[in-house]
């Protein structure tokens, strides 16, 4: 393999030699180089790289680094590469002109030259200025200016480069002609009044204007072929117009790209202000390109059996792309593997760099063969006893080879004796000559005998201080029947209770409290068995001993609400020192005016709600009598008593948005939508209690504004948020989830913004989503910019044959799959087979489609032309059309051996 390159000046097309290349395949350093004295560069490796990625990185100072991606298409590989400069690093030229006078001068003609090479032309501005940036390589060189006016000297010069560069021009206008001085006399009339008059006439010499002139014209390429473009420059001086021929009327000093159809002699014409002009006359050749050719294209054979494989080969000429209908994009000239299932046309595509094409098609008929059979596929006796045997009978038909999962390969037809240690399936596969398969499963049952007795082998509680509440744990060693370990579980004192199971573990739940300071045995009887019907060799028995009943009374050790403004919806609840026996405290508790609720515990907290709104603006007295008792019997010291007060019915709730944020980066979900987590704080800055309220989000893009879906883990609409009870005034409630948005605005930019007691979707959600506010204009969150990222997948990917498999050399193996790129422009996706991380050697493959975009099938396939080898990786890559970015990439593992075919 080859790589030649060169390295150039992006602006002015001058040669940088002193570059430093760097050249990568498979990512690993192939060589570093560094271009000459005419920006060349070439390197040259006995190594095979065909259809690999070559990634060429040059540097130079004062220039921008860049990186080139290219696929080794070919032997050899040409680089043109072309550098910027980086701002900072150009040269920076000013030159100033004005006349004797010091008038600036607008449109001077200005050219400049390095070495007899121009670098660059331009116009003064009306103050007389001419700027120009110059490449870095031409510092410390010196510099020929030339500048011209009509009516002025021609003015030239020349200054070393420096970063900064300053030239003042002062132009000069010619010297006048000295005056021709005559005497006459002339006589006067009749009078005889003779008077000699002076009369001076001045006749000024008139001195020519200077010729117009020509400095250069030329044309760069001078020879081009059809459809491309070459770059006419000239320089004038002494003309006060100038016109080429086939353009008209053009700067006295320029460049100008023309693409002729046919080769074509341009004339240059300057003229002065007398109308004298000059010419001069370059000529760009166009060649016109060969069309392309299809030399040949066959399939040998062109009649295949289902299952075996054709060669295409094919040969080009005068082509700059191939492709195969098909298959996709290929070489100018060589040959593919292809095994269609059916009868399939190829089309061979050949394409010149002008988009001239041409056609030729080949056929591949496939006929169909006869698939194996299985006939028969049997298991006599299908069930056994442990350490007996089954006797396997099966009979195929078209089959090439037969084999048994455990067994290997066997005949044809025939039987097997079988004795497996444990209940097993086996598939017979019946494949034929075109590798075609079949398959039939059978299971052998086995009866295993189970004789080992269960046993416990954990149970609680244990020694002393036990709570009166507790529960009875006992776990056997296996799975048991339920019904008979219950039936022989007994306490001593007897109590009642229900079981529960978890797994292996029966759970007594006491009906009601044990009694205190009492010992209790627990047995379970010989009668507990397991599903094979072996029971406990022994009754089990423990014992442990309740804990002393509390002489300590009860306390109320927290309550709400309390204090002023309290919500007319809200719960009263009361938390006690230790448990308590509910119904005694439901019976002492009472308010004060009256209401009527329900109640419900949680743990040692009472919690009271009223069926009806509280009054507004009332004081309520909240009591629970010294009726309230533990489970020993101790009742509260005294009556507990706490007061509140409701808020005014004249105030009214605020809600405002007082936070939008996200709280982590926008992801592609497998559908293809965008989620991005935020997280939205609203607080109640009115004076009054807000009831149940929603939330909604929405976006702004290209297309207008929509609601976006905003779900909250836990709640029950996946686009609207909504309370679950009132919020008081002054307090904030988080609402933390996820708005998910639409496909197709992957990488677009949004604008997100979130509004409190939204009216978005009403007619979806309860009458109560919605508050009467102090202020309805203050309800939406300052919107926030979001981009949403671009997405490419590989995915649903199917081989056949499935991997694991043995293939001989040349077989292939087809790769179907699901691709999605949001890549407007298409894009190229390869499958690549992989042995111990690098690409496996001498393998074939090709995919379609040619250039994918959205989402869609793609299919492909791929062989080992040449040596065995494991493939143990597939590489998915899905690169932009002129292969420069790497969108995605993914691995599979697999498991295909190609072996010489024995």
């Amino acid at each position: 393999m080859k790589v030649l390159g060169t390295v150039k000046d992006a602006a002015t097309e001058v040669p940088l030699p002193g570059a430093k290349i760097k050249l990568y395949v498979r990512e690993e350093e192939l060589a570093v180089l560094q271009s000459d004295s005419e920006g060349k560069f070439e390197h040259e490796s006995e190594s095979q790289y065909l259809g690999e990625i070559l990634i060429c990185k040059v540097e130079k100072a004062g220039y921008e680094p860049q990186k080139v991606i290219q696929e080794f298409e070919e032997d050899e590989v040409t680089l043109a590469i072309k550098l910027v400069p980086g701002e900072e690093e150009k040269i920076k030229l000013t030159v100033n002109l004005k006349d004797e006078k010091r008038n600036p001068l607008k449109g001077l003609n200005i050219s400049l030259e390095v070495d007899g090479e121009g670098v660059g032309v331009g116009i003064s501005d009306k103050d007389g200025i001419f700027k120009i940036s110059l490449s870095p390589d031409l510092e410390g060189k010196t510099i020929n200016y030339k500048a011209e006016l009509g009516g002025f000297e021609l003015a030239s010069g020349e200054v070393q480069l420096k970063k900064e560069t300053s030239v003042k021009i002062t132009m000069k206008k010619p010297p006048a002609p000295p005056p021709n001085m005559k005497w006459l006399k002339i006589a006067a009339g009749a009078t005889g009044i003779v008077a000699v008059i002076l009369v001076a006439i001045i006749i000024s010499q008139i001195i020519p204007p200077e010729p117009p002139n020509i400095h250069y014209f030329n044309a760069n390429p001078s020879t081009i072929i059809r459809g491309q473009s070459s770059t006419l420059t000239w320089g004038t001086s002494n003309a006060m117009e100038a016109e080429i021929s086939h353009i008209g009327g053009v700067p006295l000093s320029g460049s100008r790209r023309v693409s002729p159809e046919r080769t074509t002699s341009y004339t240059l014409i300057a003229i002065n202000e007398e109308g004298n002009r000059v010419e001069e006359e370059v000529t760009v050749e166009v060649i016109e390109t060969e069309p392309p050719k299809i030399h040949s294209f066959e399939a040998d054979p062109s009649v295949i059996k289902e299952g075996k494989s054709s060669t295409l080969r094919w040969g080009t000429s005068n082509a700059e792309e191939v492709e195969i209908s098909g298959i996709g994009r290929v070489s100018l000239s060589d040959s593919r593997r292809v095994s269609p299932e059916r009868t399939t046309s190829y089309t061979l595509i050949a394409i010149n760099e002008e988009g001239n094409r041409v056609e030729e098609e080949v056929t591949v008929e496939v006929i169909e063969t006869e698939p194996p059979k299985i006939h028969s596929f049997e298991a006599d006796p299908s069930v056994i006893k442990e350490g007996k045997s089954s006797t396997l009978r099966w009979g195929t038909s078209n089959a090439e080879e037969v084999e048994i999962s455990g067994i290997g390969r066997v005949s044809l037809s025939g039987e097997r004796e079988v004795s497996p240690e444990r209940t097993t399936t086996h598939t017979l596969i019946a494949i034929n000559e075109e590798g075609n398969r079949v398959e039939k499963e059978v299971t052998v049952e086995v009866i295993i005998t189970d004789t080992t007795p269960p046993t416990i082998i954990g149970n609680t509680p244990t020694g002393t201080n036990v709570p009166v509440n507790t529960q009875i744990n006992i776990t056997f060693s296996e799975a048991m029947n339920l019904e008979s370990a219950q039936s022989v579980f007994s306490t001593s004192p007897a109590t009642t209770g229900r079981f529960r199971w978890d797994g292996n573990t029966m759970i007594y739940t006491l009906s009601s409290n044990l009694a205190y300071r009492t010992s209790y045995t627990v047995t379970i009887g010989t009668g507990a068995r397991d599903f094979a019907g072996n029971g406990l060799q022994s009754p089990h028995s423990w014992r442990f001993t309740t804990a002393s009943a509390p002489d300590t009374p009860p306390t109320v050790i927290g309550n709400t609400p309390t204090g002023r403004n309290v919500p007319v919806t809200t719960q009263i609840t009361m938390t006690f020192s230790e448990a308590m026996d509910q119904a005694s405290v439901q019976t002492a508790f009472s308010t004060s005016p009256a209401t009527k609720g329900s109640f419900r515990w949680d743990g040692n907290t009472l919690i009271y709600t009223p069926s009806l709104n509280l009054a507004y603006r009332t004081r309520y007295t909240v009591t629970v009598g010294t009726g309230a008792r533990d489970f020993a019997g101790n009742g509260l010291q005294s009556p507990h008593r706490r007061q509140f007060i409701t808020v005014s019915a004249l105030g009214k709730p605020d809600l405002v948005v007082t936070t939008l944020e996200t709280t982590g980066p926008p992801t592609v979900n497998p559908e293809g939508s965008v989620e991005l987590p935020i997280r939205v704080e609203v607080k109640n800055q009115g004076d009054a209690a807000a009831g149940i309220f929603k939330v909604a989000t929405e976006y702004t893009g290209p297309q207008g504004t929509f609601v976006v879906a905003f779900t909250v883990p836990g709640q029950s609409s996946s686009w609207y948020p909504y309370t679950s009870a009132s919020l008081a005034a002054g307090s904030v409630v988080n609402f933390a989830g996820k708005v998910t948005f639409r496909p197709k605005l992957r990488g677009v930019t949004v604008s997100l913004k979130a509004t409190a007691d939204s009216c978005s979707g009403d007619e979806f959600m309860p009458d109560y989503c919605r508050v009467e506010e102090s202020n309805e204009g203050n309800n939406e969150a300052t919107a926030i910019s979001v981009s949403l990222p671009h997405y490419h997948s590989i995915s649903n990917i199917q081989l056949a044959p499935p991997s694991p498999a043995t293939l001989t050399l040349t077989e292939q193996v087809k790769v179907r799959f699901d691709y999605a790129t949001t890549e407007t422009e298409g894009v190229r996706i390869f499958v690549r087979p992989f042995t111990d991380g690098s690409r496996t050697p001498n393998y074939a493959a090709s995919g379609s489609p040619l250039y994918p975009t959205g989402r869609g099938k793609g299919e492909g396939d791929f062989t080992i032309r040449s040596g065995e080898v494991t493939v143990d990786q597939l590489r998915f890559q899905i690169l932009s059309r002129d292969k420069s970015r790497v969108l995605h990439e993914s691995f599979i593992s697999v498991n295909y051996r190609f072996r010489t075919l024995q």
